[in-house]
């Protein structure tokens, strides 16, 4: 039994170095996707990123990111909010007025300038959005459910000890002084734990 399992061990590490070539030789091919004639295979995949500033509006910076990536076929762009209801994420670029539309024009031109083609990310964060996104309203979202919180959120939440709910939210950092403290290094003034809060406001 141990054999076999060294015999198969050895034909998957070995079968990477026998096909380098090919695969690479197919990687570096043109691919027609759909009217568009990428010049290879090497797509960068769509990234949250936070660099649009607190108007949303796409800028330089992020041109020149894109532009130092043109060398791919193709690139999705980071996640791009459809409207001023679809936000969640702090400095995620929007499309949803003018100033946003230029400011994507002059990613893509600076894009399709170097070479390579770009695809945008439509996003809205449903219910993984928080009400301090939007004037203290709940999210709009297609669920009256919470997103479930990820198990950082879980750590952070039990860390101040009250039991403040199963997910950590700005309402929550607010009211606990411990767990405010562990994150943002700041004491906090004395307050009430909210213990049956939720993580999605």
């Amino acid at each position: 039994m141990a054999e076999n399992l060294r015999l198969r061990c050895d034909a998957y590490t070995a079968a990477p170095m026998n096909t380098p070539s090919h695969l690479a030789a197919a990687l570096f091919q043109p691919f027609a996707l759909g009217d568009l004639t990428l010049p290879n295979r090497v797509v960068i995949a769509p990234l949250t990123r936070g660099r649009a500033g607190r108007e949303r509006i796409p800028n330089p910076l992020m041109a020149e990111y894109y532009v130092q990536r043109s060398s791919a076929g193709l690139i999705v762009a980071e996640a791009t909010t459809i409207s001023e209801q679809a936000n969640g994420w702090l400095e995620s670029p929007g499309i949803y007025t003018d100033a946003m539309e230029a400011g994507w024009k002059g990613v893509t031109s600076a894009v399709h300038a170097a070479g390579s083609r770009i695809f945008l990310q439509l996003w809205h964060m449903g219910r993984a959005s928080h009400s301090d996104f939007h004037g203290g309203s709940l999210p709009v979202s297609a669920s009256e459910n919470p997103a479930p919180a990820s198990p950082s959120a879980h750590q952070l939440g039990n860390a101040c000890g009250h039991g403040c709910g199963s997910a950590v939210d700005r309402a929550i950092l607010r009211a606990c002084p411990t767990t405010s403290a562990a994150i943002t290094g700041r004491s906090s003034p004395p307050s009430e734990c909210g213990s049956g809060s939720s993580g999605s406001g």
